[in-house]
């Protein structure tokens, strides 16, 4: 047998089947489970030119630490004229900081615990690469939090820094994954933000385009689910589809996510993978983030819904585009979402609502025609997992519900409760995925990444086989795109030294 198997075609998969292709592999065949390209890179698209990201949504990072040099994805997108030398960073834009409860304004003291308490948490990050061996970044927080609580610059506005803390660690949770900060390693924590150097750029066109661009010219096997992966033979792998095709190489580069590998790794390889991957697999983690995305059509006078928050005279204006309006929702830590009939226990997980941000991507408009206004909701962890098990109806019964709670909070001109339509991603509960992106646990070795990641030879046979690659196998760089595309290159160049 020649050539390679590449099961799953995402940012991972399609970097090996081009690093191959380039050395002159062949055949290199992809078989992606799916019904697209890029994996957790999907931009939904719907009519008007209106995109929305339903999963990865920005470059993190254009220059890599230890003079790596630019970031692939970047280069990636450059290479497919997605994006200039200069691309448009995102500007994470102010937020209107709101109490439960109340409309008025903060004023200039409350304004001053909320900064402060922002940047007490800001501290305890950057604290987390001096962090002790074992610990997690939720120790390292509640340190900072309890040096924070016991001073006085939010001593007269002690409830106010619980919210605003809250709040922070929500955002937090939403950008590493997790369901608290301290199922989190705090070296971990340490080097990912090192690594990023906290630059992020939007993909105008949509994060997948990427991916379809680095898929042309490429073997891509669309709906080809591998339900088993011989790797053992001399010869080399053999892959099982659930259609009942079967596909041979010499050697397989496996990229399916780390929550699949975590819930199907006994049934899909044979033989089982070695106990030195499987200790690795372990200490890595699986975290679920969703957006939800309420579109607003037809629009009409908002002052329909004046009850469910929407006040016209107050209300942002996204017509041009341009702007961005960022609610931050501080709840009422005393208080619990069963005191509210209206509130299921997951709506305490919106930690904010967003309108015209990077996720949403407007086309071109007819002249005289305004973009249909979007609002983004995050949500991570157990919030996250529960909302999937919601209809639609529930999920917007509950926003329109967490409106109402926060009165300050106002849809955009135009925006109307009466006419929206719900599009929302599902990575939990998703068989192709089982989880958004990776993260090193509490126990977790500094290689365990990349110890997942090594070229793997069955016993009894000269070369290695088998080698599994994706964000989860990234050491500084997991939970990213172009952790998976390094992860990807890696894995086709150690195959590459032995076929």
């Amino acid at each position: 047998m020649s050539g390679v198997l590449i099961v799953g075609a995402g940012f991972a998969g399609l970097a090996a089947a081009q690093t191959l292709r380039r050395a002159g592999m062949s055949p290199v065949i992809l078989l992606e489970a799916g019904s697209h390209v890029g994996g957790r890179a999907r931009t939904l698209r719907l009519d008007r030119g209106l995109a929305l990201e339903m999963g990865a949504t920005w470059i993190h990072g254009l220059e890599l630490g230890g003079g790596e040099g630019p970031n692939p994805v970047l280069r990636a997108a450059q290479r497919a004229q997605l994006l200039g030398a200069r691309p448009r960073l995102s500007v994470w834009e102010d937020s209107h900081f709101l109490v439960q409860g109340a409309s008025g304004l903060l004023t200039q003291e409350q304004a001053a615990c909320i900064m402060h308490s922002i940047a007490a948490f800001e501290e305890g990050l950057d604290a987390a690469g001096g962090a002790e061996e074992g610990a997690t970044l939720g120790d390292v927080l509640q340190a900072a939090w309890d040096k924070l609580s016991s001073g006085q610059k939010v001593a007269q506005h002690a409830d106010l820094a619980r919210r605003v803390w809250a709040w922070r660690e929500s955002l937090q949770r939403a950008i590493d994954g997790t369901d608290c900060s301290g199922d989190l390693s705090a070296t971990a924590a340490a080097r990912y933000a090192a690594a990023v150097q906290n630059t992020n750029a939007p993909i105008p066109g949509g994060f997948q385009a990427v991916a379809e661009a680095m898929a042309e010219g490429l073997d891509v096997r669309l709906h080809r689910r591998v339900t088993g992966l011989d790797w053992g033979a001399e010869g080399g792998a053999c892959a099982t589809c659930e259609d009942g095709s079967r596909h041979a190489a010499a050697a397989a580069i496996v990229t399916v996510s780390l929550g699949v590998l975590k819930a199907q790794h006994e049934t899909l390889f044979q033989p089982g993978l070695p106990a030195r991957t499987r200790k690795a697999m372990a200490q890595l983690r699986m975290g679920t983030v969703d957006k939800l995305f309420l579109e607003f059509y037809d629009a009409e006078d908002s002052a329909l819904d004046r009850e469910d928050g929407a006040a016209p005279a107050a209300a942002p204006d996204l017509g041009n585009g341009a702007d961005v309006v960022t609610y931050a929702l501080l709840w009422d830590p005393a208080s619990t979402a069963s005191a509210d009939s209206a509130l299921p226990d997951w709506a305490r997980g919106v930690f904010s609502i967003g309108f015209g941000g990077a996720e949403v991507k407007q086309g071109a408009q007819e002249p005289g025609a305004s973009p249909r206004p979007v609002g983004v909701v995050w949500l991570a962890g157990e919030a996250a997992r529960a909302v999937e098990a919601a209809s639609d109806e529930e999920v917007l019964g509950t926003l329109r519900a967490v409106f109402r709670a926060f009165p300050g909070a106002v849809l955009p001109a135009g925006a109307s409760w009466r006419r929206v339509r719900l599009h929302r991603s599902a990575w939990g509960s998703d068989p192709l995925f089982r989880g958004s992106y990776s993260y090193p646990g509490p126990s977790a070795a500094a290689d365990a990444g990349a110890v997942l990641g090594e070229a793997l030879t069955p016993p009894g046979v000269a070369r290695p086989t088998l080698v599994l690659a994706g964000e989860a196998c990234a050491v500084e760089y997991f939970g990213t795109t172009h952790g998976a595309m390094r992860s990807g290159e890696a894995a086709a160049a150690k195959l590459l030294s032995s076929l």
